[in-house]
C-alpha cells in the first residue's frame, strides 16, 4: 500500500515528465555551445553542445535537475534524438556560413549505443 507522500512523489514524477515532453514540443529546451580551445594555438577547435530547458516558470535550467526525471520516465530518448539533431543542424548551417568544419561533442547516455539505429 502506497503512503500519501510517495502517490505525491509519485504524482510530481510523472508532471514533471509531462513537462520535459512538452518542453520538446514548445521548443523550451536549447544547446549552449562551450568552446573547445586548443591550448598552444588558443584557436577554436570544437565545441560541447550543452543541454538547457528555459522553463516557462523556473527559468534556465541545467541538465541535473531534470535529466534523471527523463531517464526514469523513458523521455530521455526522445530529448537525446533532439539533442543529436539539433547539434549536427547548427554545424551544418555554421559550414554553410564558412566556418572550417571542427568538432561538436554531444553528452548522451549510455543506452543509444548499443542501438542499432544510432547512426
Amino acid at each position: 500500500m502506497q503512503t500519501w507522500y510517495q502517490r505525491d512523489e509519485a504524482s510530481e514524477s510523472d508532471d514533471s515528465e509531462s513537462d520535459l515532453l512538452r518542453a520538446l514540443v514548445r521548443q523550451e529546451l536549447f544547446l549552449h555551445y562551450q568552446p573547445v580551445v586548443d591550448l598552444k594555438s588558443g584557436k577554436i577547435i570544437g565545441v560541447e553542445a550543452l543541454l538547457r530547458w528555459n522553463h516557462p516558470e523556473e527559468g534556465v535550467q541545467l541538465p541535473k535537475d531534470f535529466l534523471m526525471i527523463a531517464e526514469k520516465g523513458g523521455a530521455v530518448s526522445s530529448i537525446e534524438e533532439w539533442i543529436l539533431h539539433t547539434a549536427c543542424k547548427q554545424n551544418k548551417k555554421w559550414q554553410e556560413e564558412g566556418l572550417s568544419p571542427f568538432v561538436v561533442s554531444v553528452n548522451i547516455s549510455a543506452f543509444p549505443l548499443i542501438q542499432a539505429d544510432l547512426v
